[in-house]
């Protein structure tokens, strides 16, 4: 059967053809496909049978619309076809206002088709067509036709076998019209409309005189004249050309300045300057009247003009100083472009100190009557403002004491000066502490201008400290030192004794700077502590001390004499006393003298042992033996706790103290807290004058050694008090002084020392508390027996007596605390007081207290003191066994915790052991009445 189509689809963008019909055959190599009377090249059967998809080359047929398509079919041949294609227009040329050509240009705009037969078509102007005849040029794609006068917009489409094309919009071409025009030096840009009509023909006037070949036309609306003759001057502006002649347009020019003589001017003023220039006109070229002309300087007339003409300008300049200043001329309102000068720049002839920290720096050219237009720069650093001195020929600055010797700038406005070499004389201002009488000392030097650099010549600078004995003249020592920075250096080598004088040599570039001579004394002796004898008992004490000589010493006790003192170490002497100085009634200790080469100093540091009784007295000779010097039981390897009651285990893991001051000890199921809690002030009659919480405390240094020793300082938001805790674990048992005192500390504890400072007391007879809290579970149960918890404190002789140790029991788990029976007061040694308060302290209530849990409050009392006390306390806990019947439930471990309120840490410490059933009805029976009683 033959081939039918049914339709054709023209897709416009990819320019194929796509024939839907019948009986086109399976086999694309059987099918043509004839447009007109071509043989189609790109053929795709798209869908056997019924659909091809054909390549129409427009260009093939010249954009004439080719209306028939037939279709072969292994030479069977369809019936043709019909092609409609839609025309397009793409562009209309501007017409005319007076009426006139344009062109219209797109694609298959013809009037015939491929076999030159006629189609309908139709021209619209807005809403009304033409023929073909208005259009004498028409082709494929280009039409020239006639448009109608008019003004506005012009709509312009066609109509093409019935079919419309889109309607292109298009402005009237304007008549030429002179709107502003604007200037740029010499160059001038004509706005308005209707430029570009007639290029060729067009003519460009000021006045009489012809612009034209000056000028480029950019576009319709503009017009561009540059490089403008001399002879040109302000006037109408006029515009024509072959259909029309513009408005008259007045334009004034504005004065442009090329260039100025003398770019730099003297500071003084007076100089003759020559600007050089276009449109300098004195006279109103239009109205032949004056005009009112000036040449500023920064936007005020004060210039004398000596003579001007059109191009050259001769003034005399003013005085002033810096940069960035500018000339412009004025004719009448219109002002010229800014033509830049400076006054010399500012020049440094002398640089001298007139006292520590202030020097003059001699200078011209720098502003003397603004001081903030005039800046200085040492070492390329931050710039600062100087001060003009009375005499206005310096320049006064204050320097930085850590500045090196280098280089200084002045900037005026900006402006900068000569680069000037500075040096600095070094001044000894103070030493942080006095140097030891035994060399010992490394002593921080401070002072102004200690830098060991040259800024400028990046080289360095030698620093020679030494010193010269008041005793020995002309010895000149000289110190080992260490540069920190150009305020310090860190020097040791000082050996002498009584008053000197320090000397600081500065050499840069083979020139020496000395500095001033600072008068010092060396640190008189200072007595820290002592060991004990007791009274009337003598024998040898070991003083520790600072700043004395090996070969000269003489040593007192309360101005009895301690004979043959020996130096052990710089730290350290040992002498024999006779013991025979009556203690001091009012329980304070005796003074400690000691005399080195003719300096004296002295401290309270001895005290008289006391007899004191152990704990339980240490249970049986087996287990331990009662010190009586520090009333502390010394238990064998087999035995802990205060009394020696309970055996011991294997130690278990040291304590973890966490980022808050938590301390966590592994060793099971049962917990301890202890915390510092509150500080009180109390008055003569031990009411509150003060209690601080240690909730409202703000740590502003947390610093953790390992897992165990922490460093913690805190200061509270609205007082002025200061508290340091330094926790340091012990692994194995330890035993070490404090302020004399013995102190025994078992193995697996923490130990603290407690520095407060800054406490302001309202009366220096008042004293202050430094309150622990001891907190547990109530009740404990180990499966076989309910524990009420008790706590029982001890180590006074009186029923006022201070307690050196505390203990808190709760079921199988005792935790130990020991306190020294010293503390350091303003660094004298005073002895502490530790209480345990009454459960009636009104401080119980702010504790929030609750049933389930056991809280006990503990005291450590100081004195009154002016800058610091120190204290140290110590914690551990054991694990004490149940009988046989619950033995295996007592391996769960226990953990033994000392946390923070507020932030404190005060840490506990574990030690396992077992304890056989008999231990522990002794125990409970020995401490069962004060147990019940708290």
């Amino acid at each position: 059967m033959n081939p039918t189509i049914s339709s054709i689809v023209y897709d416009e963008s990819n320019k194929y053809l796509t024939i839907v019909g019948e009986n086109f055959g399976a086999y694309q190599n059987l099918l043509k496909v004839y447009v007109c009377d071509k043989v189609a090249q790109e053929i795709q059967l798209l869908a056997p049978h019924t659909k091809i998809s054909v390549y129409y080359d427009s260009a093939l047929f010249e954009n004439i619309v080719c209306p028939f398509i037939q279709i072969e079919v292994n030479n069977q041949n369809s019936s043709s076809g019909v092609l409609s294609i839609p025309s397009h227009i793409t562009s209309v040329s501007l017409p005319p206002a007076k009426g006139g050509q344009i062109t219209i240009q797109g694609s298959f705009l013809s009037d015939t088709n491929y076999y030159g037969t006629p189609l309908p078509w139709k021209l619209y102007y807005n809403s009304n067509f033409y023929t073909s005849t208005q259009c004498p040029t028409i082709s494929p794609t280009t039409l020239i036709c006639n448009s109608p006068p008019g003004s506005g917009t012009l709509m312009v489409k066609l109509e093409i076998s019935n079919k419309l094309t889109e309607t292109i919009s298009v402005p009237y071409m304007e008549l030429i019209q002179v709107t502003d025009v604007n200037q740029i030096k010499d160059t001038i840009t004509i706005i308005g409309t209707g430029f570009s009509y007639d290029i060729s023909s067009t003519t460009i006037f000021i006045s009489a005189q012809e612009l034209t070949p000056n000028c480029n036309i950019n576009s319709d609306t503009e017009i561009v004249c540059s490089t403008i003759p001399l002879y040109i001057l302000s006037g109408k502006i006029e515009i024509s050309n072959m259909l029309t002649k513009s408005n008259s347009f007045t334009f004034y020019f504005k004065p442009y300045i090329i260039s100025l003589s003398t770019p730099i001017l003297d500071t003084a003023g007076g100089e003759t300057i020559t600007i050089s220039g276009r449109f300098f006109e004195t006279v109103d070229p239009i109205t032949n009247s004056n005009n009112n002309f000036k040449l500023l300087s920064d936007g005020i007339d004060q210039l004398s003009i000596s003579q001007i003409d059109g191009t050259t300008i001769i003034a005399k300049s003013i005085g002033g100083f810096g940069k960035n200043h500018y000339f412009v001329a004025q004719s009448n309102s219109r002002i010229s472009n800014q033509v830049q000068y400076s006054f010399s720049p500012p020049s440094i002839t002398g640089f001298t100190q007139i006292n520590e920290n202030q020097f003059s720096i001699q200078a011209q050219h720098f502003s003397t009557d603004q001081e903030s237009l005039n800046s200085v720069i040492i070492n390329d650093l931050s710039e600062t403002t100087p001060f003009i001195s009375q005499d206005r020929k310096s320049l006064i600055i204050t320097v930085n004491g850590k500045t090196s010797n280098g280089q200084i700038i002045i900037k005026v406005e900006g402006q900068q000066s000569n680069i000037f070499s500075i040096y600095f004389a070094p001044i000894i201002k103070s030493l942080s502490l006095k140097p030891y009488l035994d060399g010992s000392s490394i002593v921080t030097i401070n002072g102004l201008y200690f830098s060991n650099k040259n800024y400028q010549t990046n080289s360095q600078v030698d620093l020679s400290f030494s010193y010269e004995l008041d005793s020995v003249p002309n010895s000149n020592s000289i110190l080992e030192c260490t540069y920190i920075n150009g305020e310090s250096a860190s020097c040791k080598g000082f050996n002498g004794y009584g008053f000197a004088k320090l000397l600081l040599i500065k050499t840069d570039s083979s020139i020496s700077y000395t500095s001033n001579n600072l008068t010092f004394s060396f640190q008189e002796p200072k007595v820290i502590k002592s060991t004990s004898l007791y009274y009337n008992k003598p024998g040898n004490i070991t003083i520790t001390a600072e700043s004395f000589s090996s070969n000269s010493l003489e040593v007192y006790v309360s101005n009895f004499s301690c004979i043959n003192p020996v130096a052990i170490d710089n730290s350290h002497i040992n002498c024999f006393y006779e013991a025979n100085a009556p203690p001091n009634q009012n329980q304070t200790s005796l003074t400690v003298s000691i005399i080195s080469k003719n300096m004296f100093g002295k401290n309270q540091v001895f005290y008289y042992y006391e007899p004191l009784m152990c704990p339980n007295n240490c249970t049986s000779p087996d287990q331990g033996i009662c010190n009586p010097i520090n009333g502390e039981c010394s238990c064998n390897d087999s035995f802990g706790s205060l009394d020696c009651s309970i055996p011991k285990q294997k130690p278990l893991p040291p304590p973890i103290v966490d980022d808050n001051g938590n301390s966590i000890i592994s060793g099971g199921t049962h917990n301890f807290t202890v915390s510092i809690v509150y500080l009180r002030e109390l008055n003569i009659f031990s009411g509150a004058v003060k209690t601080l919480s240690m909730a409202n405390i703000k740590w502003v240094n947390k610093t953790k050694n390992n897992t165990t020793d922490s460093y913690f300082k805190g200061i509270f938001e609205n007082d002025t008090a200061t508290i340091e805790l330094d926790a340091v674990y012990y692994k194995d048992a330890y035993q070490y002084d404090f302020a004399g005192d013995i102190v025994s500390i078992p193995s697996n504890s923490i130990k603290y020392v407690i520095t407060i400072s800054n406490w302001e007391f309202e009366s220096p007879l008042n004293t202050l508390q430094v309150i622990y809290n001891s907190k547990t579970k109530r009740y404990h149960n180990d499966g076989c027996k309910i524990y009420q918890t008790s706590s029982n404190s001890g180590g006074g002789s009186g029923a006022n007596e201070s307690v050196s140790w505390f203990q808190l029991a709760s079921g199988g788990s005792v935790m130990d605390a020991k306190f020294s029976r010293r503390m350091f007061v303003d660094d004298t040694v005073r002895k502490s007081y530790v209480s345990v308060l009454s459960i009636e302290d009104p401080l119980y209530l702010l504790l929030n207290t609750n049933d389930e849990y056991y809280y006990r409050l503990t005291s450590i009392n100081t004195p009154s003191f002016s800058q610091r006390v120190v204290l140290d306390p110590s914690f551990n806990s054991l694990i004490r066994a149940s009988d046989n019947a619950c033995e295996n439930k007592w391996k769960v471990p226990v953990i033994a915790s000392v946390c923070s309120v507020g932030g404190v840490a005060l840490i506990t410490v574990v030690l396992g052991v077992m304890y056989r059933k008999y231990k522990v009805r002794i125990f409970l029976k020995k401490f069962s009445f004060k147990m019940n009683k708290l």
